[in-house]
């Protein structure tokens, strides 16, 4: 999971919400292996709508250590709502640009979490993409906007389908993927230390001048299938998806050897609870640095 937006910090979004939707009702699934399986929350006619009084807990493991545990709750927000708490943030000119370009470019909902980490308090923005994924506005969105085209960039890291009617058909046998992104082009450093600040703390990273000219080729794949997964939350049974999400960023900056990064996240979901277990790894030069295992512990 991309790493929150460090510049983002809205109290009067506390004023705002709105959300409906009610819990997941139970059906049946054609399970791991093709057999009926009678779960609480199906994929069929499932869709993200969280309201204000639930919340999600989560633990997230880094390369095995003792899981940190975290909750989120979310606010959905009109793009009218976010625009005029916006206004009043001191980060107006960062975001506002950023929404209105998602605006036009047909996207029309918007999600605030609050996320609880034993006690501290951190957020994140997300939007409903026309693609009928959720989408994160992590750090990239701030540094890659005069480097991207937005109606490329909106596409990219799907985190889970929204609606069930989106999600790839329960086929073992099915498996469609293809490239969101693939752009070759020149950054500096300091835009490079943004977009890759899940690798934050790896020596060549650290060492690259924020006025380093970097050429850049940014690849990312998304493949689906239609494998299916039970998994079990607070005693139900979530039937699954699987989504996965690879990024390779190869990078030749001045006076720095060559590097490549890279970032494989596989996803099983729900489009009604969202993630529900997520596996990543980051690798520099092929080598794996760090390891994440993201499991949706409760939801109530």
């Amino acid at each position: 999971m991309r790493k929150t937006l460090s510049i983002l910090a809205i109290a009067t979004l506390t004023l705002y919400g709105c959300g409906g939707g009610s819990s997941g009702s139970s059906g049946s699934s054609g399970g791991d292996k093709g057999t009926k399986v009678t779960v609480d929350y199906p994929i069929k006619n499932a869709k993200f709508a969280p309201t204000l009084t639930e919340k999600w807990s989560y633990e997230l493991s880094r390369n095995k250590a003792t899981p940190n545990k975290f909750d989120i709750a979310y606010k959905v927000l009109t793009s009218e709502q976010l625009l005029e708490v916006l206004e009043q943030s001191e980060d107006a000119k960062l975001f506002i640009p950023i929404v209105n370009d998602l605006v036009n470019f047909g996207v029309k909902k918007f999600y605030f979490s609050d996320e609880n980490n034993g006690g501290e308090i951190s957020h994140s923005l997300y939007f409903a993409g026309t693609d009928g994924a959720l989408h994160e506005i992590d750090d990239a969105y701030v540094a890659g906007r005069n480097a991207f085209k937005m109606v490329d960039l909106m596409k990219t890291s799907p985190l889970f389908r929204l609606s069930g009617d989106d999600v790839k058909e329960n086929d073992p046998n099915i498996s469609i993927g293809g490239d969101t992104i693939s752009e070759s082009l020149t950054l500096s450093g300091g835009l490079i230390k943004v977009m890759l600040e899940d690798f934050e703390g790896y020596e060549w990273l650290d060492n690259l001048p924020d006025t380093a000219v970097c050429k850049t080729h940014w690849q990312q794949s998304i493949n689906e299938t239609g494998v299916r997964k039970t998994l079990s939350v607070s005693g139900k049974k979530v039937e699954t998806a699987y989504l996965e999400e690879k990024n390779t960023y190869n990078l030749r900056c001045d006076e720095m050897d060559s590097m490549e990064f890279s970032s494989k996240a596989t996803r099983w979901f729900n489009p009604r609870l969202g993630i529900v277990e997520q596996s990543e790894t980051f690798d520099a030069n092929q080598v794996t640095i760090e390891a994440q295992e993201l499991t949706l512990s409760a939801f109530k």
